[in-house]
């Protein structure tokens, strides 16, 4: 989330990054991820000196080569880092850079049902230049209380953070235990039945008179 955040805000001050990748994502010492290199970034409509690597590029026609950066480039090349940090490798760790090129002009890309909660539905929107902004996205992952109850119920939600910390040789602070999962995962079913029944009693109340 934070990676969409962070190309999110860059991109509502007018800024292309246009080199997006899992190298240009820093882990902070408190465990947060941070953009940079901006070397080759574009800004009020000048023109890209950079590009980025072949597996965050977005396939275009060879007459195309050329072509002005846009906020799909950035976004597609964030639909490659989410993959990254999700599984844990490269995309297509074991092909050239000549088959990868290849594959992305046939619109070919790895398998992804099995990334956690809807993830695999963002990563393909974005490989498939399904988006138009990075707001787009981060609508698309839904709200912290969404992400919460994935957590919750399925473990390798936080696959994400613990795959991220990895790449940069650093462990996660807190990864809840089965135990406390259960617990807020009653004290979430709960709450909803309580809501529940304060409903029909208001309603019931609500007949009566």
């Amino acid at each position: 989330m934070q990676a969409v955040e962070a190309v999110r805000y860059i991109h509502s001050k007018g800024v292309l990054h246009c080199d997006i990748s899992i190298h240009n994502f820093l882990v902070q010492n408190n465990g947060s991820i941070m953009l940079a290199d901006f070397c080759g970034s574009v800004l009020d409509n000048s023109k890209p000196i950079a590009a980025p690597g072949t597996r965050y590029s977005r396939p275009v026609l060879p007459t195309d080569r050329f072509w002005d950066a846009t906020e799909k480039d950035d976004i597609f090349a964030l639909g490659t880092v989410l993959y990254e940090i999700s599984v844990g490798h490269r995309l297509y760790a074991e092909k050239s850079d000549r088959e990868v090129r290849q594959l992305f002009q046939k619109r070919e890309f790895p398998d992804i049902t099995g990334l956690a909660g809807n993830l695999h539905i963002v990563v393909e929107k974005c490989w498939q230049d399904q988006y138009d902004s990075a707001e787009e996205i981060k609508f698309d992952l839904g709200s912290k209380y969404l992400f919460a109850l994935q957590f919750l119920l399925y473990p390798s939600a936080n696959i994400a953070n613990d795959h991220l910390c990895r790449f940069r040789a650093f462990k996660p602070s807190f990864y809840p235990s089965i135990v406390t999962r259960i617990f807020w995962i009653v004290a979430g079913v709960l709450v909803v039945l309580i809501a529940i029944r304060l409903k029909s009693a208001s309603l019931s109340n609500t007949v009566v008179r």
